[in-house]
């Protein structure tokens, strides 16, 4: 049993490095954000934006979730943006590597993924998990290990919905900038519109049981 009504998650995230570039001018601007649930974008949490990051970002908070059995936590990194905010990465961190952890706690570095499954960086946090058993105040002045990451396919798919969004964004913001403004409106709309009747269809067959498997 990984959790009960008085258990939580402890997350401080301290940086990121060797990310991604997917900003096509200037450094990127990373941020993270995570939930325990990726499929209820209100449970979100984020951490600041850091400017001109590029492949490397500081951010040192702390957020603090509640537990009632989930077995993942969800990772992702983006690119700010002003409109959509670019993938740059993201993954599914086991929580059960805190939990049966030696003080319920782990100072770790996790690899974060693109959607072809490629390393796009590493992440490191340092977890605690209060209210188990062997829960003990964490010490984390030490170095920092290996922690365990994958890539949960729902949560792919996720991301991969992100990132079409965002190409359509940019290919309309390119067609507007060549003079083709009501041309890049359009197809900017109905870019958007396709994506969301597919996310909706996604939707559909996840409640039913038949989601799609990505390649």
């Amino acid at each position: 049993m990984l959790s009960d009504s008085e258990s939580s998650l402890k997350i401080n995230v301290i940086s990121a490095s060797d990310l991604i570039n997917v900003q096509t001018m200037g450094k990127q601007d990373p941020f993270l954000q995570l939930s325990l649930n990726f499929q209820d974008k209100e449970q979100f949490v984020k951490t600041f934006t850091h400017k001109d990051g590029g492949s490397h970002a500081n951010w040192n908070q702390s957020f603090e979730l509640p537990l009632n059995g989930e077995p993942d936590l969800f990772i992702e990194v983006l690119d700010k943006e002003a409109s959509v905010d670019e993938v740059i990465g993201f993954a599914a961190i086991p929580i059960k590597q805190v939990v049966y952890a030696d003080g319920a706690y782990l100072n770790g570095l996790f690899n974060i993924y693109d959607t072809d499954g490629n390393r796009a960086g590493l992440v490191h946090l340092q977890l605690a998990a209060k209210g188990f058993p062997n829960s003990e105040t964490p010490n984390f002045d030490t170095e920092p290990v290996q922690g365990e990451s994958n890539v949960n396919e729902e949560h792919c798919a996720r991301m991969k919905s992100n990132e079409k969004k965002a190409v359509g964004v940019s290919v309309a913001g390119g067609l507007f900038g060549a003079g083709f403004a009501i041309g890049a409106t359009l197809l900017g709309k109905k870019l958007y519109e396709a994506q969301l009747e597919e996310e909706k269809e996604e939707e559909r067959r996840a409640l039913e049981g038949d989601a799609p498997v990505e390649e």
